[in-house]
């Protein structure tokens, strides 16, 4: 366009437009092209950056819990899977931190990045958690078999990538919002999500591991990450955010539901028909120390299964009334007995017929 009443002649060594109505136009077009800019841009306080990044540290600590014991179960909880799977974790979170702020800023800012990380976190941990179970089905290997050790690294590599990654690419990102404030942004988001991953263990040990399954975490999760998107995009009057988080709390409300336990119960299922052989399943319980898993064969026996290893079977009367003579026979005299382990799976009942006075039992799980 040009100025009324005025020609614009491109090229000529003599323009017909005022230089300085010119300039003038170009000021204000750079201007007006910033404005809209700063309008897209979604501005998050200080303060909500750091609360956010307390729910994510949370929400980090509980997912790296659930994947590690999915770990333990899968690969029938050997001590090289505990540091497979953490050597895997560290180097993908390394990973995240050097590469993932470069590519997520070619397409987005900071402040989207920020927020698409927040919901990124529970979706990875719901995927890894279904191909961790799936894994043995995938990979076709008979039950009661070991994984290989090349097959343990590699699934490791490979199923924590997603989540090690977005919690490694979320660091950097988060310290960028923080600069500015007169302290070290590091050092302060490093402080608010270490904190947060301190409530997020506090919380799993205590309350949830005793009384609610892995997919029940997995969706306190995802409604504290879909919650901290939904404050933040409230805060900027942002639409596309807030629609993302309310589809996000949502879909992980949904886990609560009946069809969380339904798909709690058919991975469950899948995982153990790959990894106990003439065992049916019975009952699974997700305790603070292991995963126990009752299966029963086709005699009526019931095998206990501690992630993936058969620690006991029962009823198995004969075997238990030769442990309680042998151990009377070593204290004929015995009036008072501690039985650790095992007890309740049939030796208490064999020692009752001793005359005995007192039986303490104690199982570590």
């Amino acid at each position: 366009g040009g100025v009324p009443g005025r020609a614009v002649v491109a090229g000529g060594p003599h323009p017909s437009v005022d230089t300085r109505n010119a300039c003038q136009i170009r000021e204000n077009l750079y201007h007006a092209v910033l404005t809209v800019s700063r309008d897209q841009t979604i501005r998050i306080p200080r303060l909500l950056v750091l609360l956010g990044f307390f729910a994510f540290g949370c929400a980090a600590a509980l997912g790296q819990v659930l994947l590690l014991r999915e770990f333990l179960v899968t690969f029938h909880g050997t001590e090289i899977c505990v540091g497979a799977f953490y050597g895997a974790w560290f180097l993908w979170i390394a990973l995240g931190a050097w590469w993932g702020p470069r590519l997520l800023a070619r397409v987005l800012t900071d402040e989207s990045s920020y927020l698409v990380l927040h919901l990124a976190l529970p979706v990875a941990v719901l995927a890894e958690i279904v191909a961790l179970r799936s894994l043995r089905y995938l990979l076709g290997v008979d039950p009661e078999t070991l994984l290989p050790l090349e097959t343990l690294l590699l699934s490791s590599m490979l199923l924590t990538a997603p989540a090690g990654a977005v919690i490694g690419a979320l660091f950097p990102i988060t310290g960028r919002l923080l600069a500015g404030g007169g302290r070290d942004p590091i050092s302060l988001g490093y402080a608010w999500e270490s904190a947060g991953s301190l409530a997020g263990g506090v919380a799993f040990t205590y309350l949830l591991a005793t009384r609610f399954d892995p997919l029940v975490t997995l969706a306190a999760m995802g409604l504290l990450e879909g919650v901290t998107v939904l404050v933040v995009a409230a805060r900027a009057r942002r639409r596309r955010p807030l629609v993302a988080a309310v589809i996000g709390c949502l879909a992980y409300g949904s886990l609560l539901t009946p069809v969380g336990t339904a798909l709690d119960q058919a991975s469950e299922q899948i995982r153990w028909q790959y990894l106990q052989r003439g065992y049916q399943l019975v009952a699974v319980r997700h305790t603070p120390y292991s995963h126990v898993a009752v299966g029963r064969d086709a005699s009526g026996q019931y095998g206990i299964f501690y992630d993936g290893i058969q620690r006991t079977t029962f009823p198995d009367a004969p075997s238990f009334r030769h442990e309680a003579a042998l151990a009377m026979a070593q204290h004929p005299g015995a009036r008072r007995v501690l039985v650790l382990g095992g007890g309740s799976e049939g030796l208490v009942q064999q020692l009752l017929a001793y005359p005995v006075e007192r039986i303490d039992c104690l199982e570590d799980d």
